[in-house]
């Protein structure tokens, strides 16, 4: 047999065996799941093992010892925005969920190495760690719960329980999403919008003729809210110049060219410079 029959033989063999190969359900399934706490999205990832009619917690799950709180690689959680969690902020991110389960208090770690299959063995290292807390576990006589459940709920409009529940143990903790300034700073931007919109509004009634007396309202906003704001807008203050120009009021037009020009002239915008050079002298 020659060696391109060779390898036409060996070429096939491998061709045949990936198509043989078999699927199977895994012993314990991934699973992800996002909910909304607040205005922050929460991310729980994590593989699902059972029970079987084994004993988890003291011996398939020993105490004292770190867990990856799962199966398979360590289980993740994620927030979009910065929450709080045992009145500490966490920052926005992705974090492995670790947990030490005692009889009494279990340990809670939130780690910054994603890297890891299960704990890490030695590889592990406390230094990235960003934060521990301890939780009292609840246990029942009565009754277990076959797989491995995470889960999100006593939903509030600012805060949520992390719940986990296996067998006849549950531990839970609170994360708080911190809405109020958000929600405020999202209200004073609908209610009261910084300079821009105003300024875009007039320039587009100014531009096209539309309506002069609004284009003189608004650019009026801009010029005062770019004040406030501690912004030099030498090109609001020239096109509300243009605005009472066209309005016949020289005075208003007047006062706003030059304020645009001593702008223009602390900013260096000599273009502006000369273009009130020349409105000035049409007034």
């Amino acid at each position: 047999m020659n060696k391109t029959i060779q390898v036409i033989l060996m070429l096939v063999l491998f061709s045949v065996q990936g198509f043989c190969q078999i699927e199977m359900p895994a012993p314990s399934p991934f699973a992800t799941f996002t909910s909304k706490v607040g205005l922050t999205d929460v991310t729980i990832e994590y593989s699902r093992p059972s029970k079987k009619g084994r004993v988890i917690f003291g011996d398939l799950v020993p105490y004292n010892k770190m867990w990856r709180t799962g199966a398979n690689a360590s289980t993740k959680i994620s927030f979009s925005d910065e929450v709080i969690i045992n009145g500490q902020k966490v920052p926005a991110g992705k974090y492995a969920l670790y947990t030490i389960p005692g009889k009494e208090s279990w340990t809670f770690i939130l780690h910054k190495n994603l890297i890891y299959w299960g704990t890490g063995g030695s590889d592990y290292n406390e230094d990235e760690d960003f934060m521990r807390f301890d939780v009292e576990p609840i246990t029942w006589e009565d009754g277990s719960v076959e797989t491995l459940t995470m889960d999100l709920g006593n939903i509030k409009t600012d805060a949520a329980d992390f719940t986990l529940v296996w067998d006849n143990l549950m531990v839970s903790f609170t994360i708080q999403s911190p809405v109020d300034e958000k929600v405020t700073a999202s209200i004073d931007r609908t209610l009261n919008p910084g300079a821009g919109p105003y300024y875009s509004a007039g320039r587009y009634y100014l531009d096209g003729d539309k309506d002069l007396a609004k284009a003189k309202e608004y650019l009026d906003i801009a010029c005062k809210k770019y004040d406030e704001a501690g912004r030099k807008a030498y090109w609001a203050y020239y096109r509300l110049a243009l605005a009472n120009q066209k309005l016949g009021d020289k005075k208003a037009a007047k006062a706003a060219s030059e304020k645009s020009a001593v702008y223009a002239k602390e900013s260096e915008a000599d273009e502006y410079i000369k273009m009130n050079e020349k409105l000035m002298a049409e007034l």
